[in-house]
């Protein structure tokens, strides 16, 4: 008797809930039909559909597998749900076959029958790849291999041009040890590649340029007159990574620019005040004075601020003015350089500051034109920028 009766109910209550979902999700009106990744350049976020849809997902698409697995160009699975992309195509959310939790965003396009030809993903013939070389430069060719014309192809970001069989030629300076060599290919199929090529430079460059930094003197100011053993080690291990940086020797002094602007200013300059004290240049650091106005005030309400220094019984003045409107870091290292040229001047030098990049700051580099440009040339092979 009750039976028919409460069949009744849970079915229209699924079905409110199916129209429910149909509303909230986008609708799937095959969702047992299987379809192939074809194209698999055309993933998304599942974030794209919180942004699109202005909705949120149920929690299980959010779990993610143990390990993070790509959507491939083979994998097969159903639609749960399709939406339309804020620039005008569809996207689906597709759960692969053989897992639980596995779920992907791509564009609709990018999905075909199970016998539906894939797409092939462009990719490189290259022609005599070396694994390893101890030449300095090297020139790499090669082949785009595409389906459909190539619309962009880069090699470490730089855009190269192909010929009419989209062959190319292109010379690249090695550094020292790994050289990782980047990759991308983008075509008018909506297919894209993003990848990398390794090749091991085998040559010993840090012994060949460590041999030429110390017969031109270019230690000249250490202690002891003597490189020890460990300082020699580093410098070696640095120049095998491709940097020139050496211990100080009062010659290089790596500056960090958030320090140099927070707290730094005095430290940095009485470390390089050694290095000038060496050279006879008189160097007296005095007091050091920071201070705020409150009454004057910017029209967007920053602080006027004054910083200065005294240096052999002068005010220098670091920096002067509304904060929040300028370059601080630049600001700083012009006026550390600016203090330490006047110190070298007024002792009659031939050295001034010279700049070189290191690796995640600038060295300034007490150095003669003739020295900063001999340098220049000895680390050629390096990644160093020598900026002036």
């Amino acid at each position: 008797g009750t039976f028919p009766v409460i069949k009744k109910k849970k079915m229209r209550g699924t079905l409110i809930i199916c129209l429910l979902s149909q509303f909230l999700f986008g609708q799937n009106n095959d969702s047992m039909k299987k379809y192939k990744v074809v194209n698999e350049s055309l993933q998304y976020s599942l974030y794209s559909y919180d942004e699109d849809k202005n909705g949120k997902l149920p929690e299980k698409y959010w779990k993610k597998p143990e390990k993070r697995i790509e959507l491939k160009n083979g994998d097969i699975g159903t639609i749960e749900i399709e939406y339309d992309h804020s620039n005008g195509f569809k996207l689906v959310i597709i759960k692969i076959d053989g897992f639980e939790n596995r779920f992907h965003v791509i564009a609709k396009s990018a999905l075909g029958e199970l016998d539906s030809e894939i797409i092939p993903m462009p990719s490189i013939e290259w022609y005599d790849l070396p694994k390893e070389t101890d030449l300095y430069e090297i020139e790499l060719k090669g082949k785009v291999v595409a389906y459909g014309d190539v619309i962009e192809f880069k090699l470490n970001h730089d855009y190269i041009n192909l010929n009419k069989s989209n062959e190319f030629k292109y010379k690249y300076k090695m550094n020292p040890g790994r050289n990782q060599i980047s990759f991308y290919i983008s075509t008018g199929a909506e297919t894209s590649t993003f990848d990398n090529i390794t090749i091991q430079n085998i040559s010993n460059v840090e012994e060949k340029i460590f041999k030429s930094l110390r017969e031109n003197n270019f230690f000249k100011f250490i202690d002891n007159n003597s490189i020890t053993k460990e300082e020699e080690n580093r410098i070696k291990s640095n120049l095998k990574e491709g940097y020139f940086y050496p211990p100080s020797f009062d010659t290089y002094y790596d500056v960090e620019g958030e320090s140099l602007v927070e707290d730094g200013f005095k430290w940095y300059l009485s470390g390089i005040s050694k290095g000038l004290m060496k050279r006879d240049c008189k160097v007296e650091i005095g007091e050091e004075f920071q201070s705020y106005n409150p009454n004057k005030k910017s029209k967007t309400g920053e602080q006027y601020w004054t910083h200065w220094i005294e240096v052999n019984q002068e005010k220098e003045i670091i920096f002067q003015g509304f904060l929040g409107e300028t370059d601080f870091t630049q600001i700083y290292f012009e006026k550390l350089v600016d203090i330490i040229n006047k110190s070298l001047k007024s002792g009659n030098r031939p050295e001034t500051v010279k700049l070189i990049g290191s690796y995640d700051g600038v060295m300034i580099c007490l150095l003669t034109d003739k020295e900063f440009e001999l340098l220049k040339s000895i680390c050629t092979p390096l990644k160093n920028k020598f900026i002036k």
